[in-house]
């Protein structure tokens, strides 16, 4: 028997018709299992070209139940990942993005925070770069007390666009409420590099700097704002460091050797954030 040969024309419909017709006839003749399996391959592969890939892909299984080759497990792979890119790619729309993001925002201002997340997850979904929509889920998170993932979709808001500063907004003062008053001071502290006169940026700092004053006249350690300090890579680089923490320990025991290196910018910038960690006590 013969096998359909329009597959090398590219002329992909008839060369599904073509293999059609033989698997008619080789149902009604003694056709061998290998002789079917390249048949239905050749279908398969003819169907790949039109875009076909779940008709596609149940050819090449049956191929693999007739003649399991290398070449149909590869196909059939390959075919699978293929569909899921297309797919994808099918399901994208600027669009309809939009209007899941306003959706949400109508659900977020009737303070259905659960509904609205599902909608802007879904205007991400249809359109991964409309990275607005992250820092209005962070929003969502930050109403539900879900840090983690408010502080999530504000880094990946930032990493689209270092100068949205609403996302500083929203980051700040979830590190705020985490007690990571260092982070939280070089948030707003950025987000004020892009906008001076912000004044959530503005009023954030403040709250932050306050709330510090405040533990630091209490003279109690904070657990809670000493273990979220220390997990700032910059505070632990500062621990870390031999000629800081002599300077730290002149400052207990010989406050007149320390003021030396206190005229150092760079030193007094180190000893403030370790005084914002609440790791040390100024004043």
């Amino acid at each position: 028997m013969r096998l359909p040969q329009p597959v090398e024309e590219k002329q992909w419909a008839e060369a599904v018709t073509l293999c059609d017709q033989a698997l008619a006839v080789a149902a009604t003749h003694r056709i061998d299992s290998a002789q079917k399996g390249r048949i239905y391959l050749r279908k398969a592969n003819a169907l790949v070209k039109q875009d076909k890939y779940p008709e596609a892909i149940e050819a090449y299984k049956r191929s693999i139940l007739e003649e399991n080759t290398q070449a149909a497990r590869d196909a059939l792979r390959k075919t699978e990942a293929a569909k899921k890119a297309y797919d994808y790619q099918q399901y994208l729309d600027p669009v309809k993005s939009e209007e899941e993001k306003e959706a949400g925002n109508k659900l977020f201002q009737a303070a259905d925070y659960p509904a609205a997340i599902g909608k802007y997850t879904e205007a991400l979904r249809r359109n991964p770069d409309n990275y607005k929509v992250y820092a209005n889920r962070a929003a969502c998170y930050i109403k539900m007390m879900d840090w983690g993932k408010g502080l999530d979709d504000c880094n990946k808001c930032l990493g689209f666009d270092p100068t949205f500063v609403k996302a500083y907004v929203r980051k700040g003062r979830i590190e705020h409420f985490l007690k990571r008053y260092p982070q939280a001071i070089d948030t707003y502290k950025q987000g004020l590099q892009y906008e001076p006169t912000n004044e959530d940026l503005l009023d954030g700092l403040r709250q932050t700097h306050a709330a510090i004053a405040e533990a630091n006249r209490s003279g109690e350690v904070d657990p809670q704002r000493r273990e979220e300090s220390m997990r700032d890579p910059e505070v632990q680089r500062i621990m870390r460091d031999p000629l800081m923490n002599q300077i730290l320990q002149d400052l207990q025991d010989n406050p007149e050797k320390a003021q030396s290196h206190l005229k150092d910018p760079k030193v007094m910038q180190a000893i403030e954030k370790l005084a914002a960690a609440g790791i040390i006590r100024l004043g």
